[in-house]
């Protein structure tokens, strides 16, 4: 800008140019670096404010759909007279993500979010697929690598950890494998949707750490089984739920960890299947 508040000009004699004066100063466009981009599962256009107001519902919805809804739902039904009464926690598990699904969904479509901002996106899926079934075979492998420190800790944790393959027999009905691949595939994808693709992002947006974030989605992933198994198996559920965490944010999607969930449960559920021909 000159003294009196006009652009500086530079007068060329050449060609068109020569008639009129060229302005210096010309509109500037910013484009943000690579490495910047955002992404809606990043949730960055969300007030902290909002993310904890989240938190704090889904926590309140959580406890009410387990210990109110749930237990009323069942009163009405008659575990005696069921023709297999491990039927009824089945339904409860399933009954319970249905609602938190629901509630999840019309949340983020109330702020405006799309499908991408709980990680439902998977592009490619070859390499989504791919992702997944590494994370399952990583969720095995941080099963028995916790189980072995805590043996060298204390060999009699052991015997903990044998029981619990009944006690998840216990709460599995006898359906045929296809219906149980069927239960484990629901529950993999409503407990990555709840965990990973909600908890974690509104964690992470919340206290402004990805770390914490994940420490407290595999603290909350992990407490939500302790009744579900053997007390001693948190720990390792805490690991995986690591794994599944950072897992989902790598890949900026749910899917790798959905698919993972799904064959950690299914393999489990099949050994346990041709592990226990009584059970069946």
């Amino acid at each position: 800008m000159g003294v009196n508040g006009d652009y500086n000009v530079v007068h060329d004699d050449v060609g068109d140019w020569s008639r009129g004066a060229i302005p210096m100063a010309r509109p500037v466009r910013v484009f943000p670096q690579p490495g910047l981009l955002t992404h809606p599962m990043l949730l960055d256009d969300m007030p902290r404010r909002v993310a904890w107001l989240d938190l704090a519902a889904l926590l309140v919805l959580m406890v009410v759909v387990s210990e109110v809804i749930e237990r009323a739902a069942l009163m009405w039904i008659d575990a005696d007279a069921a023709a297999d009464p491990r039927v009824i926690p089945v339904l409860a598990t399933l009954f319970r993500g249905a609602v938190l699904t629901s509630v999840v969904h019309l949340t983020w479509r109330r702020r405006g979010q799309r499908a991408a901002s709980v990680g439902l996106c998977a592009r490619p899926w070859w390499a989504m697929g791919l992702l997944g079934v590494g994370g399952g075979l990583l969720a095995f492998l941080t099963l028995f690598a916790t189980m072995g420190m805590l043996y060298l800790m204390d060999p009699g944790v052991i015997e903990a950890f044998q029981d619990n393959p009944e006690k998840i027999a216990e709460q599995i009905p006898r359906w045929p494998p296809v219906a149980l691949l069927a239960v484990c595939a629901a529950v993999g994808f409503y407990e990555e949707l709840i965990f990973r693709g909600y908890l974690l992002t509104r964690l992470r947006r919340a206290t402004g750490s990805a770390a914490v974030a994940v420490i407290l989605s595999a603290v909350a992933f992990s407490a939500v089984h302790w009744g579900q198994q053997v007390p001693v198996i948190v720990i390792p559920l805490f690991g995986i739920g690591v794994v599944w965490a950072v897992l989902t944010l790598a890949t900026r999607s749910v899917v790798p960890a959905i698919i993972g969930h799904t064959l950690f449960n299914g393999i489990q559920f099949m050994g346990l299947y041709y592990a226990y021909p009584d059970w069946r």
